[in-house]
């Protein structure tokens, strides 16, 4: 996930910490232009993995694989990836957003409006943990983790993105800030 790979992969593995009712599961490889890429799929012995392997070899340019899929205790798991094929993108210009959290707290993000490779920097929100972005093309949230108030992603299509920053308050306890983003 968030990996520019030079050639393409030959298969896309998703691997979870138990088994999944592959009759139950949606796995879908996505284009940038939002098409749906054809592919079959295969499970190992303990379900706990699936390999999606397209028809035909990958062209150069950004993806997004989402999943949804049922847990051997019955939870139904969603989530996003994404990578790109010897494309970064574009990188647009320098963007400065609000977040808005509880009790009108807010926190800045700053990245570029460009569709590809991204790296968020946050101002104010010296716990953050985490990332969630979504989009209407993806069906799915992409998480991407925060270190010392960067992360860093691919996000491949464009138009607007809804993002929560996640900043861990305590051990028990977090906030959510939120904003949007429009890429080009």
């Amino acid at each position: 996930s968030g990996s520019i790979l030079t050639t393409a992969p030959k298969n896309v593995t998703i691997t979870f910490n138990e088994g999944v009712d592959p009759s139950a599961a949606r796995v879908q490889l996505v284009g940038g232009s939002a098409k749906i890429v054809p592919a079959t799929f295969s499970t190992n012995a303990a379900r706990s993995t699936i390999t999606l392997t397209p028809t035909k070899p990958l062209p150069r340019g950004m993806y997004a694989l989402r999943w949804s899929v049922t847990s051997a205790d019955g939870h139904v798991v969603t989530g996003a990836s994404t990578f790109a094929i010897g494309n970064r993108g574009n990188t647009g210009t320098r963007v400065s957003v609000t977040a808005n959290g509880p009790n009108g707290k807010t926190l800045t993000l700053n990245t570029t409006t460009g569709v590809g490779t991204k790296t968020f920097t946050l101002t104010g929100g010296s716990k953050a943990t985490g990332l969630e972005l979504r989009h209407k093309r993806l069906g799915a949230t992409l998480e991407i983790p925060v270190a010392n108030g960067k992360a860093s992603g691919i996000l491949p299509f464009p138009g607007e993105w809804n993002v929560t920053v996640i900043e861990r308050v305590s051990p028990y306890t977090e906030e959510r800030y939120t904003a949007k983003i429009a890429l080009k």
